[in-house]
């Protein structure tokens, strides 16, 4: 038989799969991308048929002899109803066989195949079927060379075995080669068409690139127009607006991605929910941020990410252009790079790490890194919340910070304000904190303002 080809529209795959509930004959691809959920049934080739026929015929030939030692009476009569039952289902076997070649009911051979291999485990664990067959070999060959010697009962057993195990073994294993064969063809298949996809999308964004590029278009309108075509939103792009990116939006990271240029000076620039140790977002950083940013906001809306180690570079560069608040969420901040990320924005009117996990069991050492501090507000809103430092059963950890920065002369003098909003702390207790450590004069709140 000639596997049919895939019922799906317009594919010229030959199937390997039949999906009783829809009958149909799918191929790989669109057996897992249009039914992934409905079980089907491997197809068999014809020569895995063939092998089925010559296998039951070989059984066959083996158990007439059984018949006939029940019909000549050596037999304990207990054994007809085996002797039937297999007779029986050998016969069911060879029928469906033939009438799924007649009929072209490919999927038929998976489950004769099944059903062959359960019969085989039937006779092979009937001892009194093995033994009367080698009561009748003994009988063929005393009729036959009376001088010969009679081999053992075992050694019979033992022969039969083998001989049923290497019929059985030579199906499954041809079995098991071609259905894996068919199987690894239709996956390269799949990678083929997958690649294909990517390849005529990355000429088509090309091509959109380039036309664009040639176009005589100011820095804004250019950023206007890209991220109207990349996600399909207008939206006017300047010194004076706003752009929020999300990037698990795959619209957002393809805007972020497509950029060839650095980007023009913006007011207020968010990059929220940033993928795990994302390379994309270290090369924006690197090579497209603009050269002035009034307001940066980095990872908002994520849970709490791995260390900020992997942006750690990028961020201190980029600090140097942010003009008037950098906020960075939602990280693992060990104690070193705690000190980096303050001394890189100690010119910044504002910056914060809300929702950070600070690593404070110990004061921090600034040695001398906050000079000329011009840092008017310190924003720590939730960093010692129940998930994070958990500092109202840990007071320690949020006083070891200030009484690190208490000892930085610049920055005790300008800050005013600080945001202390989730910390998990009563407000009276951070107050006696920053007056001990000469912060009387800074403002507290429980809110970003």
């Amino acid at each position: 038989m000639t596997l049919p080809k895939c019922q799906h529209k317009g594919c010229r795959e030959a199937s390997a799969c039949y999906l009783s509930e829809k009958n149909l004959y799918l191929c790989q691809y669109h057996r897992f991308t249009r039914y992934p959920n409905e079980d089907s049934v491997p197809l068999v080739d014809d020569v895995i048929i063939e092998t089925d026929l010559k296998a039951i015929e070989i059984c066959r030939k083996d158990f007439l002899a059984y018949t006939q030692m029940l019909n000549e009476g050596r037999i304990p009569p207990d054994e007809d109803d085996l002797s039937t039952t297999v007779r029986v289902e050998f016969q069911h076997i060879s029928d469906e066989l033939k009438e799924a070649q007649e009929t072209r009911k490919y999927y038929k051979s998976y489950e004769l195949l099944d059903k062959t291999l359960k019969i085989k485990n039937v006779l092979q664990k009937d001892s009194l079927y093995v033994e009367h067959l080698v009561t009748r070999a003994w009988n063929q060959s005393l009729s036959t060379v009376k001088d010969e010697s009679l081999k053992s009962s075992e050694l019979v057993q033992m022969e039969l075995k083998e001989k049923y195990d290497a019929i059985f073994d030579t199906i499954s294993k041809k079995f098991r080669e071609f259905r894996n064969e068919i199987k690894q063809r239709h996956i390269e298949e799949l990678k083929a068409t997958e690649q294909e996809k990517e390849n005529l999308k990355a000429d088509y964004d090309n091509i959109k690139l380039g036309l664009i590029s040639k176009l005589n278009l100011s820095e804004c309108s250019y950023l206007s127009l890209l991220y109207k075509i990349t996600t399909g939103q207008d939206k006017q792009i300047g010194p004076e607006t706003g752009l929020t990116l999300t990037l698990n939006n795959p619209k957002h990271m393809e805007f972020l991605t497509s950029l060839n240029k650095r980007m023009p000076d913006i007011d207020c620039l968010d990059l929220d929910n940033i993928p795990l140790n994302c390379q994309e977002v270290n090369t924006f950083l690197a090579t497209h941020f603009p050269n002035k940013v009034r307001v940066l906001h980095f990872n908002f809306g994520s849970s709490v990410s791995s260390c900020v180690s992997f942006y750690l570079e990028e961020l201190v560069e980029v600090s140097k252009r942010v003009t008037g608040q950098l906020f960075i969420y939602n990280f693992e901040v060990p104690q070193d790079q705690l000190v980096s990320l303050f001394s890189a924005n100690r010119h910044t009117k504002y910056f914060g790490l809300p929702f950070c996990k600070l690593s404070l069991s110990s004061v921090p050492g600034f040695g001398g890194t906050l000079a000329g501090s011009t840092m008017q507000g310190l924003n720590l809103g939730g960093c010692g919340g129940s998930s994070y430092g958990d500092w109202g059963n840990n007071e320690s950890h949020f006083e070891n910070l200030i009484a690190g920065l208490s000892k930085e002369e610049d920055f005790r003098e300008n800050l005013k304000w600080i945001g202390m909003g989730k910390c998990g702390m009563e407000m009276n207790v951070v107050k006696k904190i920053l007056v001990d450590h000469g912060f009387g004069h800074v403002e507290i709140a429980s809110y970003w303002k």
